[in-house]
């Protein structure tokens, strides 16, 4: 009942099937406002879930922002109407498309027969148990994965040059980053990243400073360095160690500081 990052990998890998989604975890209370309308965005752009994860630290916190709220000037919708479409009677809600989003017709919107399957299903909607199919339609939605990761925004880097930097996710991003200056006033060479932005996972954006620094630690609020593990997965780079808290209650930057010494020695 308390605060935690225990389900990131969770949230990645939980579903009835293999598909693609979308992974956020607002830093402040601005990215949760600006994040929860990219999220829309992105869910209906590429018809997939759109998750964001914020922790109990984050929605209890109060924040002074630099700049106000502001509501997206334009708001797309991404609906195909008979107009849009070359043949509308000849329209099949999952066709295969280069990109993997098929064209959405809304039903009794026009002449385009809209026919939906929960289960496996044709181009057409229908159901089946046909292999090829199946291949065809999860390769489908397996292709949206090269301009999903395109949407995907880089870690906050914070003296990205340095020698040690700390990597966390999510709320974490203040108290690391205050650890951060009480290291270098300190004579540390140290630096952090933060992500927001976590699936597709942005490794291309990230791994140039992961690679240039001589070490970097995980700075995570769960007992498995579950951020850690990802970016094993996806980068075959390993975190020199990693400073977790999991009692229920959020970092204090002293609490970094400490532990990040005692590995420094």
């Amino acid at each position: 009942t308390r605060t935690a990052q225990g389900d990131l990998l969770f949230v990645i890998h939980a579903s009835q099937d293999e598909f693609p989604r979308f992974v956020f975890a607002p830093r402040n209370v601005y990215e949760a406002y600006a994040i929860t309308a990219r999220a829309f965005h992105l869910a209906d752009k590429y018809q997939v879930p759109a998750i964001i994860l914020a922790d109990q630290f984050l929605c209890d916190s109060w924040f002074v922002i630099k700049r106000p709220f502001e509501i997206p000037s334009a708001v797309n919708l991404f609906h195909s109407t008979d107009d849009d479409l070359e043949n509308p009677s000849t329209y099949r809600r999952f066709s295969v498309t280069k990109s993997g989003v098929s064209p959405r017709a809304l039903p009794c919107r026009g002449k385009a027969l809209v026919m939906v399957s929960s289960d496996e299903h044709s181009e057409d909607g229908h159901m089946t148990e046909d292999r090829f199919e199946r291949i065809k339609m999860v390769d489908k939605r397996n292709a949206k994965l090269k301009d999903m990761r395109n949407e995907m925004q880089a870690p906050e880097i914070y003296f990205g040059d340095s020698d040690i930097l700390l990597v966390g996710w999510g709320s974490t991003q203040g108290a690391i980053k205050e650890a951060v200056d009480i290291l270098r006033a300190d004579g540390n060479d140290v630096g952090s990243l933060s992500f927001a932005d976590l699936w597709p996972f942005p490794i291309e954006l990230a791994g140039e400073a992961l690679q240039k620094a001589q070490a970097f630690f995980m700075v995570e609020q769960n007992s498995g360095a579950q951020l850690g593990q990802l970016i094993r997965m996806q980068s075959g780079l390993h975190p020199a160690g990693a400073i977790l808290k999991y009692d229920g209650r959020p970092f204090f930057p002293i609490e970094i500081v400490k532990d990040i010494q005692q590995h420094l020695r």
